[in-house]
This record gives structure tokens, sequence and C-alpha cells, in this order.
């Protein structure tokens, strides 16, 4: 079996501690659901490509590099000099919820055009994931 997943991946900056000033540390994570999925599937001894939109920058770099790392399929990314990689900033309140700060203006991620993507990587595989970001 292999899966498709397309959509946004971006990153996730979390926070870690406090400094020793009483600002918030935040640390760099590969995130959105998309490329999330083809990771976690691949941990689980399934084949996944990824197909989405990242910036020719270093977040866009590094996020090609982590899914390669994990054993994610990433020939069909594409990558995108005009647009920047998405980042988001994660806040956790006093119950660990989760509140999200995004930047992009636009991002890369939601920035795909349909000529860009290979629909190889689609008729190759046996199930097709996508995030709801795409839809927009």
């Amino acid at each position: 079996m292999k899966i498709c997943s397309f959509g946004e991946t971006l990153i996730d900056f979390t926070p870690v501690g406090v400094s020793e000033n009483g600002n918030i540390i935040f640390e760099r994570n590969p995130g959105g659901a998309p490329a999330n999925l083809a990771a976690a599937a691949v941990k689980h001894g399934v084949q996944a490509c990824f197909v989405g939109e990242v910036g020719d920058d270093i977040f866009g770099q590094f996020l090609q590099e982590k899914l390669r790392n994990q054993g994610v399929d990433t020939e069909y990314m594409v990558v995108n000099s005009r647009y920047k990689t998405t980042l988001a900033f994660v806040q956790l309140d006093e119950k660990g919820e989760r509140s999200f700060c995004f930047y992009r203006n636009p991002g890369a991620d939601t920035m795909i055009e349909s000529q860009a993507v290979n629909l190889r990587a689609i008729d190759e595989c046996d199930l097709f994931h996508y995030g709801s970001v795409s839809m927009t």
C-alpha cells in the first residue's frame, strides 16, 4: 500500500521553556497535518509520499530534509522562491490547550498551483489524503 498525502507542511515553533530573561524559548519543529500523516504512515511500515509546497528558504529545506530522513518520498514536493514557508507559533494555556499564530502572507503551503502538481504521485498511490488548507 502507498499513501499520497497532499497539503501543508510548515514550521511549528513550540514553547520549550523560559530564558533567564523571562522570555519564552521556542523550538523549530516540522508540522502540518498532511506531512505528519505521511511521516506517521512510514513509521507504521506504509509507503508514503508528500505533495505540497514550501518556500525556497531554510525552513523549506529543513522540512524536506526531515521528511526524507523519516522515509517519506518528497519527489513531488514543490519549492517556490516567490513565497516563504509558513511559520506557526504555538502557545499553551494553563490547561495545556494549544493556540496558533500563523505567519503566512501568503505562505507557500497555500499557494501551490494545479499545474505544479505532478499527477503521477496520485496515480501511483492506493490512498489519497488531503488537508483542509489545500481546500482554500
